[in-house]
């Protein structure tokens, strides 16, 4: 019987993308040229997500073996899909007269500009950077300027006020958002200078998309035997909302020092593993015990793994009241090393993961296969905190942005420093 060979055109790639699995599927050149145009839709958000699945398939099932790509050796077909992409895979072709072939590797962090060298035999490897990552996805959060003297703009308020105070479930994306991504609404015609001589808005409304339409951001403070936790700014509310959701069980909280990741994500752990209504019964705190660059190590630690791994877990102690409160909960967390978590799995558990920008993109994988029955993963982390050069090109924020748009998935950027007045002066440091 001979076997049937699929060949998928581009709406196919992009809304069945599982078709390359266990299929033999042939992929056309002139379906990668319609890829790498739809790529420069920089603002379709839910598109950029079945994209971004669609191209890392065809690479995947490429190296598997069961997909190939079919070159146009039409002349006229091939100058209408002439990019630069080409035009540098065949300068790169012509090096072979200068170089061994087997000496020359292509490097890129395109995808599509990878497989289309796999389909001419070009070895090719990339930097581990993420090369389609846009603001707004990075942020998590997307912004409205809402203008009152904007007719365009009043009827599209109006329509998301109506939609999320009537409980209405039509579908309603104004902006492309993708799902679990956040919109706050600042009021143009409140402009004025804060204390810090920054413009300012007054904020008016606050919403996450479902899938569906926008919904509005609720939550509940936190209130349990160490303290009592609010939100101070918008960005942390959302936080609140993001932490408390219980659909979503990938979550992500960046910024910069000082704005509250691991304060907002301690209160809410904490809070979610001492109360016994919930599914939680441990925190697993997992951090890769990096130290920061430019300092000298401590060398070898005494003791057990606990005992090694305790100067990591510092923002706990802080947040517990020291040593005394950490004893009321310490059968509450485990601590694990990166290292030894290979064939672990986590049930009814918050795998709590600080300074995720000093993890590798394969510690993400390793870290979200960890995530067993009843149980969440947090993350977060600040890009530019990183204390080891390889984390500046390889790093897990870069990597959970790969995530965006899935349904588990939720990401918020934390914006203002609430340490206190001196901790905001690093900023200035910034070069």
């Amino acid at each position: 019987m001979v076997e049937t060979v699929y060949v998928p055109d581009t709406n196919a790639l992009l809304n069945y993308p599982e078709l390359l699995e266990g299929n033999q599927v042939v992929i056309l050149e002139t379906v990668l040229a319609e890829l790498s145009v739809l790529e420069h839709k920089k603002d379709a958000k839910n598109l950029q997500y079945r994209l971004r699945q669609a191209k890392h398939t065809i690479k995947k099932y490429m190296e598997a073996g069961t997909t190939v790509v079919r070159l146009n050796s039409d002349l006229d077909a091939y100058e209408m899909r002439y990019t630069n992409d080409d035009k540098i895979l065949d300068e790169f072709e012509r090096l072979d007269k200068f170089y061994p072939k087997e000496s020359i590797v292509l490097v890129t962090d395109d995808i599509l500009m990878s497989v289309k060298a796999k389909a001419r035999n070009i070895k090719c490897v990339g930097t581990g950077r993420i090369d389609d990552t846009t603001e707004d996805q990075v942020e998590g959060v997307y912004e409205f300027f809402y203008d009152p003297e904007n007719p365009e703009d009043v009827e599209i308020l109006d329509k998301i006020t109506e939609i999320a105070y009537s409980g209405l479930d039509m579908y309603y994306n104004p902006f492309d958002l993708v799902v679990n991504q956040y919109v706050v609404v600042w009021d143009l015609s409140t402009r004025e200078l804060n204390r810090d001589g920054e413009v300012s808005y007054r904020e008016c409304g606050t919403y996450k998309f479902d899938g569906i339409n926008l919904k509005r951001v609720q939550f509940k403070n936190i209130n349990n035997i160490f303290e009592k936790v609010r939100p101070v700014n918008v960005r942390q509310r959302l936080a609140f909302d993001l932490l408390q959701d219980e659909k979503t069980t990938v979550k992500l909280l960046t910024g910069s020092f000082g704005v509250g990741k691991d304060y907002l994500m301690l209160a809410h752990a904490l809070d979610l593993v001492t109360n016994s209504t919930t599914k939680f019964d441990r925190i697993v705190w997992v951090r890769n015990n990096i130290e920061v660059k430019d300092t000298n190590g401590i060398g070898f630690l005494p003791d057990g793994m606990e005992d090694k791994l305790r100067p990591f877990t510092a923002p706990i102690l802080d947040k517990v009241g020291g040593e005394e409160g950490y004893e009321m909960v310490k059968d509450k967390i485990s601590i694990e090393h990166l290292g030894f978590l290979r064939g672990r799995q986590f049930d009814n558990a918050i795998i709590y993961v600080t300074e995720c920008q000093a993890n590798t993109r394969d510690h993400i994988k390793l870290l979200l296969g960890r995530v067993g029955k009843e149980s969440e993963i947090w993350f977060n982390g600040d890009v530019k905190q990183t204390d080891d050069r390889k984390f500046e090109y390889d790093n897990g924020i870069n990597a959970l942005m790969d995530l965006t748009g899935s349904p588990l998935f939720g990401h918020v950027t934390l914006d203002k420093v609430e340490r206190s007045a001196t901790a905001n002066l690093a900023s200035l440091l910034d070069l």
